[in-house]
């Protein structure tokens, strides 16, 4: 039984799918292993850890576009390096909404009382 309150460390192993391993000192040479893909019940089908693994649905069909303030603070965050510059292709990609075609419904303008 894994006493979770005494792990120490817990490393995930990519060539290694479906196993855990963990130290209760950080001193120790070895690595104990949990078999998460052995975990499964009787009710649940198939073999292996395939039931862990199951491709996601897109939610969008493309990435949502953003209002051109946001688009031009993101890219001052950039410029400053506090967006780590690894992301930079994913930021600098995001298209900016044309709000020229946006119709104001009035909800987020004050009202003439």
């Amino acid at each position: 039984m894994v006493n979770w309150m005494d792990i120490k460390w817990i490393q995930f192993i990519k060539e290694s799918p479906g196993l855990v391993f963990y130290k209760y000192k950080l001193s120790d040479m070895t690595l104990k292993e949990i078999d998460i893909a052995a975990s499964k019940t009787k009710k649940e089908k198939g073999s292996g850890i395939s039931h862990l693994y199951k491709p996601l649905k897109k939610a969008y069909k493309s990435q949502i576009p953003i209002s051109k303030a946001k688009k031009k603070d993101l890219m001052a965050l950039l410029k400053d390096v506090v967006i780590p510059q690894d992301y930079i292709d994913y930021y600098t990609n995001i298209p900016p909404i044309n709000e020229e075609n946006i119709i104001n419904d009035g909800s987020d303008s004050e009202s003439d009382d």
